[in-house]
């Protein structure tokens, strides 16, 4: 019913904000990490999924349409709700989870809060398939994504430019190595190493 809302976020709590769009505010349940991101009286959009049973009516906002994809992907699995859902996409990136899901790591998925081993292993059962697709448009996705300003890998960056690197040359060893090892997007020193070795492996 809604694609997205956009409009002014006026109130945010632990797990919701309040969206005010065309003076009717609506509760948005949020994922926490992306809940952090967003800040009051700002203008917000959210890719939203509405949830419609006998008790209830909720709707669940994302900040990337990549991550309500993966939450409407994984509503398909049995036994998976919308919070278990939304605690999922809440642990880790969507390009993570997936690669988490094809190769088999079942290791990774029970770190998640409320996926034990049956149920990381019926994850694994039900999505792999479906997933297949969806991590080939994440990985061009990555590729395809412009570095944020101030962030980590524009740090690492300024780093390699720093050491007489061109910045296209920069750039592109950065986005090889997340590629290869998304899990270090959060470390600007291990993200330096892992690009320096891309570097050294290409000359």
């Amino acid at each position: 019913m809604f694609a997205y809302l956009r409009g002014k976020l006026v109130n945010k709590s632990a797990n919701f904000v309040v969206l005010e769009v065309n003076n009717i505010g609506y509760r948005v349940y949020v994922p926490q990490r992306m809940l952090e991101r967003l800040n009051l009286d700002t203008e917000v959009t959210l890719h939203t999924y509405l949830q419609v049973r006998e008790d209830d009516i909720s709707l669940y906002g994302f900040t990337e349409q990549e991550t309500l994809n993966l939450f409407e992907i994984l509503l398909t699995v049995s036994g998976v709700g919308p919070k278990l859902a939304v605690s999922i996409v809440n642990a880790m990136p969507s390009d993570l989870f997936c690669r988490a899901i094809l190769q088999n790591e079942l290791a990774v998925l029970t770190k998640i809060p409320g996926i034990g081993k049956k149920t990381a292993q019926r994850l694994v059962l039900e999505l792999k398939d479906k997933l297949a697709a969806q991590a080939d448009s994440l990985s061009s996705a990555v590729d395809a994504a412009p570095l944020a300003e101030g962030g980590v890998q524009s740090q690492v960056v300024a780093a390699l430019t720093s050491l007489g690197y061109r910045a296209e040359e920069a750039a592109g060893a950065l986005r090889a190595a997340a590629k290869q090892a998304p899990e270090l997007l959060e470390s600007d020193s291990d993200l330096l190493r892992e690009a320096l070795k891309y570097l050294g492996r290409s000359r």
